[in-house]
């Protein structure tokens, strides 16, 4: 399940949680506030709210099983993200190479100073999804302001080109978080 998705069915499920839950707050607010007023409940709550039969059962499954795909959806919205990784197996297996990912991470973050000027440091952690794919989070600092589409454009394509340049690996994703921008200004920074 990709995260967009996951955030959309999260973001769906917490709109249509309140907005029910805003209706039937008006509807609270509204008979106790005109003790003559008659707003009925709709129908469907007869439906799940009747004592014989096997609907109230059914009623009680499905909002179980929404629960616990809310609880899923939500889990893995939040869950921990992966440890990077501590060594690369590059090569054939029987003339294998091991590379330390720190040496990996320092090379890229080198080249990112290197060749984005803008940059006044970068950290990367190389990470390996759990499909095998590689991935890559980038930490960067700014000099200054900058187009920050272009920015991330060009940081996942240098960090791509140097990691398969150097190590013959693809990375499929390229997460930037930007930490600091670093401006100059008259009085200070």
């Amino acid at each position: 399940m990709s995260g967009s998705f996951t955030r959309a069915v999260a973001v769906v499920a917490g709109a249509l949680g309140a907005a029910v839950a805003g209706v039937e707050l008006v509807r609270e607010v509204v008979l106790a506030l005109h003790a003559d007023a008659a707003w009925p409940s709709p129908s469907w709550c007869g439906w799940l709210t009747c004592t014989t039969g096997t609907r109230p059962a059914i009623a009680a499954a499905v909002a179980g099983a929404g629960a616990l795909i809310c609880f899923y959806v939500t889990a893995r919205l939040l869950r921990r993200p992966r440890l990077p990784l501590h060594k690369l197996e590059l090569g054939e297996e029987n003339a294998g190479l091991r590379v330390e990912a720190s040496t990996l991470d320092r090379f890229l973050a080198k080249a990112l100073r290197r060749r984005l000027k803008m940059l006044h440091g970068a950290k990367v952690w190389l990470y390996r999804s759990d499909d095998e794919r590689y991935e890559a989070r980038v930490a960067v600092q700014l000099r200054a302001c900058c187009d920050l589409p272009d920015l991330q454009a060009r940081v996942q394509a240098t960090v791509r080109d140097e990691l398969h340049g150097a190590t013959g690996l693809a990375v499929d994703r390229v997460d930037i978080d930007v930490e600091k921008f670093d401006l100059k200004l008259k009085g200070g920074s």
